[in-house]
């Protein structure tokens, strides 16, 4: 059912474009604004745009329901992580998409863990269980 509230979490803006347009066909909301190629994500950062961008993602991940982490094969470093403990901390629903890179990406809601993980190896993957939800 289309009627989700997504904020996507990543490094690849490719991915996250391609992400954002299979869910909004499908009907989500997506909240994240750094997926968008909006002028302040094109110029160079000073430290006062990185604080306004920083509150702006947070405040994007309060308003989701779920988080869509895009975990890129190898070494990630960068928003990523913080937005998905920021998520988890809140108890939004995560699913992350590609592998798991480190022993935190296991949580799951089974393990009496008020927010869970769901991982999903694909997109298609992902897809298929935001169907189900």
């Amino acid at each position: 059912m289309g009627d989700k509230c997504i904020y996507i979490a990543g490094r690849d803006k490719d991915w996250a474009n391609t992400m954002e347009c299979l869910l909004m066909e499908k009907g989500h909301n997506i909240v994240s604004t750094w997926v968008q190629n909006s002028p302040e994500w094109q110029q160079p950062k000073t430290d006062e745009l990185k604080r306004e961008i920083a509150i702006r993602c947070i405040q994007e991940i309060n308003c989701c329901t779920h988080l869509i982490a895009l975990s890129p094969q190898g070494d990630c470093k960068g928003g990523l992580w913080v937005e998905l403990g920021y998520a988890l901390g809140f108890c939004k629903t995560v699913y992350l998409v590609g592998q798991r890179t480190n022993t935190m990406l296991y949580l799951s809601k089974d393990q009496s863990w008020e927010a869970q993980i769901i991982h999903c190896p694909t997109t298609t993957d992902l897809l298929e269980k935001l169907e189900r939800e």
